[in-house]
């Protein structure tokens, strides 16, 4: 299993103001997506991951292929599509 927290810093105001596609986390080396659109052959994972965020705790077992990049999380009730920046440098050369 892995875990991930998300720490939100941004008030409900500055939210409304951005439409990210993608957020980039320096910390995180665990990438989530919740657009299912951008994702091809989502299925079950072998394994789990527990998100923790100011919402509570979302126990995600799902993963998908993003095209020309590689796997990743598939969580349809999440509210972006996070990858991990260390991740990025490594998938893109």
């Amino acid at each position: 299993m892995y875990t991930l927290e998300v720490i939100d810093d941004m008030s409900t105001d500055d939210k409304d103001d951005i439409n990210l596609e993608f957020s980039f986390h320096t910390k995180d080396l665990v990438e989530v997506f919740f657009d299912g659109a951008l994702l091809e052959n989502i299925h079950d994972s072998d394994s789990s991951l527990d998100i923790h965020c100011n919402a509570g705790v979302a126990t995600v077992n799902k993963i998908g292929n993003l095209p020309s990049y590689g796997v990743v999380w598939y969580h349809p009730g999440g509210i972006a599509n996070i990858l991990s920046l260390a991740q990025v440098k490594e998938n893109i050369k």
